[in-house]
């Protein structure tokens, strides 16, 4: 019975090691299966990583001209707003000017009323 027991504790343990390597087999198959579905997963995000990329450089790209433009318009409004104030003390000086002119005619008009009065006074008795 000795060689008999030894023989079956032999068939057991062939028997545990087939099932053990049956297993192995299964985890092995579940594992490289599991590992294409991660190399799959991988090459996706790859692709939108590059594709995140090229649309940051895209949107780099938009906010430089975003930049640029935003000087432009600074620098037009800042020329703009030394034009108005410009044209301002221009009309401000022209309105002063113009007023001096116009105090100095009726100055000389006054001037020249004042003249011909006492030349009234003389056709008054003409006048009645």
């Amino acid at each position: 019975m000795d060689e008999y027991s030894g023989f079956e504790q032999l068939e057991k343990r062939v028997e545990w090691l087939d099932n053990e390597r049956r297993s192995d087999k299964t985890n092995l198959a579940s594992l490289q299966n599991r590992l294409t579905v991660v190399e799959g997963e991988n090459i996706n995000l790859r692709k939108q990583i590059k594709e995140m990329e090229v649309t940051i450089t895209k949107l780099g790209n938009q906010i430089s001209s975003m930049d640029k433009y935003e000087n432009r318009i600074e620098r037009v409004n800042t020329d703009l707003t030394k034009q108005i104030r410009d044209v301002n003390e221009r009309a401000d000086a022209n309105l002063t000017e113009a007023q001096k002119r116009l105090k100095l005619e009726i100055e000389s008009t006054k001037r020249s009323l004042a003249d011909i009065y006492p030349f009234i006074d003389q056709f008054e008795p003409i006048r009645n």
